[in-house]
């Protein structure tokens, strides 16, 4: 007997920490805010259903855009929490937050423990939840009035504007292609301009016609220092000639 009691309240234990709802919501200030609600309670269905909530059939949830967190924060009906955000040039800083406003809680006549799903791309830090996917953080609220939290910030994340960020990518690439291009183009350029100019062809000009005439004037070097050795060689013939005739005249004479 003893031990079933045990069990049993175990079991009614186990029963209360789990949710039997849970709520999906996912969105940052680029994209639509999106709910996906699963759960059984026919009190919550229907109220769901009164407040722009649709049905999907096939993975059996119900569903709701919003088109940003300024408009979702202004909804009649809505889940207990608010996002502010501090918008810079090209990120911004966003707080998700507990909202203790009980006539905008749409969760204010439901009675079970409801677990929250909040998914936004970008980066968390000083998060309260359980991480559950890479840009997923997920939150129990115990009951419907969204008490039991010790503090009233959830989770604070940081995000980047994708359009601002691609446009300011896309203008630095532009301009580090032009630097680049007319860098390309005026190096282009001097080299024509040095190498085709006037000035540059006329001083080619006169460069070759003074190498032509040091090199005429090495020619008739050349050619005196070649006509000076032909005559000392042609003198010294002579007088070998010269020499040998006297030579044999005083052969005869004697």
């Amino acid at each position: 007997m003893f031990l079933s009691f045990v069990v049993a309240l175990l079991l009614f234990s186990t029963s209360a920490v789990y949710a039997n709802t849970v709520w999906q919501i996912g969105g940052d200030e680029e994209t639509t805010i999106e709910e996906k609600v699963f759960t059984d309670d026919e009190a919550l269905i229907n109220h769901l259903a009164r407040v722009g909530f649709a049905y999907n059939d096939i993975d059996e949830y119900f569903y709701r855009d919003t088109k940003d967190w300024q408009t979702y924060n202004s909804l009649t009906e809505k889940f207990p929490i608010l996002v502010h955000n501090n918008n810079f040039a090209i990120f911004s800083i966003n707080t998700l937050l507990v909202d203790s406003n009980n006539e905008t809680n749409i969760l204010r006549n439901y009675s079970g423990p409801v677990k929250l799903e909040f998914t936004a791309y970008g980066l968390y830090f000083k998060n309260s939840g359980d991480k559950v996917g890479d840009y997923t953080t997920s939150y129990l609220f115990s009951n419907p009035n969204a008490t039991g939290f010790s503090k009233d910030i959830l989770t604070k994340f940081l995000s980047f504007d994708g359009l601002i960020l691609g446009i300011g990518i896309f203008v630095l690439g532009v301009l580090i292609i032009t630097v680049v291009y007319y860098r390309m183009i005026s190096r282009v350029d001097k080299l024509i301009v040095e190498e085709y100019s006037i000035e540059n062809y006329l001083n080619k000009q006169a460069e070759a016609e003074v190498r032509a005439k040091e090199a005429n004037s090495e020619a008739e070097v050349k050619a005196d220092v070649s006509a000076n050795e032909m005559g000392i060689d042609n003198a010294d013939n002579n007088m070998v000639a010269d020499a040998l005739v006297n030579e044999k005249d005083d052969g005869v004479e004697g």
